[in-house]
């Protein structure tokens, strides 16, 4: 099931020896405005990082040894989340300017809204940029393996760098203003969709292989 799971007993055992500090608190709720520009999410937290210079090309050996591998390109670094009472609201940066949308392997990101790891892919329930254009892109659900259903439309944002859009809590099955608890991972240009073990050989995944990044609020008041 785990073909890794030596690296993952590594994992748990430094995690026993060091310990894992407590979750960082979102700062307060904000509106985004996808037409007012990136400068909204400075003062934005917490601040989700990943390894940089992670997208380097391989190529080693020849002839029938020959391995090339040249997936990488966007190299994923910064990634955050806001909310308010209607919306959820996600941000990426990476470390040179965002390729064009090409294929359905463009910056995906990956939402677990239940916590739980036997239902969706992986545990993840909503998918989001398998296709649309540089002002919208579709939410779609999960269905079953790598299969997905179109749930809604969304807005989307990019420059240079920076990545942003917006999500309708309704569309999640999240209530107006309720607390907010999910797992998310970004990752980009797979060459594999649905295989895991793909996340590490191709682009590049935020944060690394099986890991996700955590994202709990209270409820608005």
């Amino acid at each position: 099931l785990h073909p890794e799971h030596y690296y993952y007993q590594l994992v748990a055992g430094v995690r026993r020896y060091k310990g894992i500090p407590a979750l960082p608190q979102p700062t307060p709720a904000k509106t985004i405005d996808l037409a007012a520009g990136f400068a909204q999410w400075r003062d934005v937290g917490p601040e989700f990082s990943d390894h940089a210079l992670d997208t380097t090309h391989r190529e080693f050996g020849q002839g029938a040894r020959h391995y090339i591998n040249r997936s990488g390109r966007n190299d994923i670094v910064v990634t955050k989340i806001a909310r308010d009472a209607a919306h959820l609201y996600f941000y990426a940066r990476t470390r040179e300017p965002l390729t064009p949308r090409d294929n359905s392997s463009w910056m995906l990101l990956l939402l677990d809204t239940d916590a739980r790891r036997s239902t969706g892919w992986e545990g993840y329930d909503f998918i989001l940029n398998r296709s649309g254009d540089s002002d919208e892109t579709w939410l779609e659900r999960n269905t079953g393996g790598w299969a997905w259903e179109r749930v809604a439309k969304v807005a989307l944002r990019t420059n240079g760098r920076e990545l942003m859009l917006t999500v309708p809590r309704a569309a999640l099955g999240l209530s107006p203003g309720a607390e907010v608890s999910l797992d998310f991972k970004w990752w980009d240009n797979p060459q594999r969709p649905g295989e895991i073990m793909d996340t590490y050989l191709s682009g590049d995944a935020a944060p690394d292989v099986r890991f996700y990044y955590r994202y709990r609020t209270g409820a608005l008041k």
